[in-house]
């Protein structure tokens, strides 16, 4: 789970934007295949490295990550909300 998390991770910085919407669906995709919480410990780890490069990166991806769950969020409600209204 850790490399997979890492490597989708990865997708997230800012010249890779065209793979944010995929790699943020994959990540939750791998964190809902579990009952434990490892994508947050993965990026909590990323984000208290030792190294300030890594660190940076980690900030750059959860930023990321962050932004687009609570879009992909918001769409799901109107999306249902839409739904609900139409049927």
């Amino acid at each position: 789970m850790y490399k997979m998390v890492e490597k989708l991770l990865k997708y997230l910085h800012n010249n890779l934007t065209v793979y944010h919407v995929r790699a943020v669906s994959l990540i939750w995709s791998l964190q809902a295949s579990t009952t434990r919480t490892y994508v947050e410990s993965i990026i909590a780890q990323s984000i208290t490295s030792a190294e300030s490069s890594r660190v940076s990166e980690a900030y750059e991806a959860f930023g990321v990550l962050w932004r687009l769950s609570g879009e992909q969020i918001c769409s799901d409600r109107c999306l249902s909300s839409c739904h609900l209204e139409r049927g």
